[in-house]
């Protein structure tokens, strides 16, 4: 396994499309009912990311395997910077890869002036949870969010000071 991360560029948006896509139909399959799952959640992901334009600060960090894009994390510049989208491919999990991207995102933001984030993670996505916490993760509090029309309940997960990570 060589894993390499970048930044992906404008021309990279199709490829993070598929990953962000393959990870969302497996993690969110015991969430939703079949029929989101199968074309409203697909669908609304594809238009999402044909809009996508990397601007105002915000970047995204691809893995790459041989060309292949494996996963990202998406960052969007705010007032506490946010992690937007943060996947592995399924067949790719528990390798590496998201140590990995989050060691290259990390260093990425410290460089942009970045030194405190967040991201939500759905409420029953253990794996998750777990790797949020391991990579220094403080667990905040629950919300209520809306996943292509499905209630979806989330937890917060902040990173107050990105300095302090030992990754």
């Amino acid at each position: 396994m060589n894993i390499t991360t970048r930044l992906a560029t404008q021309a990279d948006i199709p490829a993070c499309a598929d990953v962000h896509i393959e990870s969302c139909l497996d993690i969110y399959r015991p969430f939703i009912s079949a029929e989101v799952h199968t074309k409203t959640l697909p669908d609304n992901l594809n238009a999402v990311w044909a809009d996508e334009q990397l601007e105002n600060g915000d970047f995204i960090v691809m893995a790459e395997d041989a060309g292949n894009t494996v996963g990202i994390v998406t960052v969007r510049n705010q007032s506490t910077p946010y992690i937007d989208h943060f996947h592995v491919t399924p067949a790719r999990k528990s390798g590496g890869i998201g140590r990995l991207l989050m060691r290259a995102t990390v260093t990425e933001m410290l460089k942009r002036g970045m030194d405190h984030c967040y991201l939500d993670v759905a409420d029953g996505n253990d794996a998750a949870l777990a790797f949020y916490k391991a990579m220094g993760g403080e667990i905040g509090e629950f919300i209520e969010g809306d996943l292509f029309g499905t209630p979806l309940r989330a937890q917060i997960i902040r990173w107050s000071d990105l300095l302090k990570l030992n990754l």
